[in-house]
């Protein structure tokens, strides 16, 4: 091998090498991703998205994503207000504001925002008591996430959103826990049962009420009915009486007007209505008496 080949070799290996170099140079940055860039060491800007072309060896580029993430908390014991122990773990929702300050503010901010967030929970939970703890649970996540928005706001964080995901009380607490919740079940069945037999009772009560009152109402009517009846029977009595009376007088003041009309020195003929009546009747019964004998003779 002469050196002529050995020329042209290293040649053909520094021009791969430089364009390998260029193609290393050759980034794209999606839609939610910026790229923080840094030339010999020192800030230059924030590149993306798209395509973007960085001088190998010369510009560094450290990329962030701009959406929301989380961050789980792991768990950990706390010592609340009253002295119990409960084992606390939390999610956090983050967003990254600033790339420039995320990178150059903060060493790692995950791992900065984690260990942030497990001591501020070590700090509300131990100023609650554990009732509190475990029926407060709004007022906690409220609390940690204004305490890492602010903390993080500086490295170009937003703490979106704060959530306790379990509050374990120790074994002995849990089971006087499950103790008061049968006992305060057991309460509640008992009021249920004696409110349904009050209001059983009360409805009874009220139906026996109702039904002596229509009973009342009834009696009371007819009453009222049998009065009306006898003040009807009354009445048509006196009525009759009243007829039976006055018919005599009208009988006798005829016969006295007859007298008086005889004495007259005229001859009269004066034949009372009442008489003419008669008359009419008993013609009436002769003649039906004659078409019945005709009937039976036929």
């Amino acid at each position: 091998m002469d050196l002529e080949t050995v020329g042209v070799g290293c040649f053909a290996t520094i021009i791969g090498f430089g364009i390998l170099t260029l193609i290393r140079g050759i980034r794209i940055f999606k839609e939610y991703e910026r790229g923080v860039k840094l030339s010999w060491g020192r800030f230059t800007g924030v590149v993306g998205p798209g395509f973007v072309y960085i001088i190998p060896f010369v510009d560094q580029v450290t990329t962030t994503d701009l959406r929301t993430c989380t961050l789980e908390v792991p768990r950990q014991d706390v010592i609340t207000k009253d002295n119990a122990s409960v084992g606390v773990d939390a999610v956090i929702y983050y967003k990254i504001t600033d790339p420039e300050r995320v990178v150059l503010k903060v060493e790692d901010f995950r791992y900065a925002t984690i260990r942030l967030a497990q001591t501020t929970l070590r700090s509300i939970i131990g100023d609650m008591s554990l009732d509190d703890v475990l029926s407060k649970r709004e007022i906690i996540n409220t609390k940690l996430r204004e305490t890492l928005d602010e903390a993080t706001d500086k490295w170009g964080v937003k703490a979106e959103s704060v959530e306790i995901k379990e509050v374990n009380p120790p074994a002995t607490i849990q089971e006087a826990m499950t103790k008061q919740m049968a006992a305060e079940r057991g309460k509640r069945a008992m009021i249920l049962e004696a409110e349904g037999s009050k209001q059983s009772q009360i409805l009874q009560a009220e139906g026996q009420r109702d039904a002596e009152i229509l009973k009342s109402e009834g009696l009371r009517q007819a009453k009222i009915l049998l009065a009306r009846g006898e003040a009807e029977s009354i009445k048509l009595v006196a009525d009759s009486a009243k007829l039976n009376l006055i018919g005599p007088a009208l009988t006798l003041w005829q016969l006295n007007a007859l007298t008086e009309v005889g004495k007259a020195p005229s001859t009269k003929f004066v034949i009372p209505m009442e008489f003419t009546s008669m008359m009419e009747r008993i013609s009436k019964n002769i003649a039906g008496g004659k078409e019945e004998d005709k009937k039976s003779k036929g």
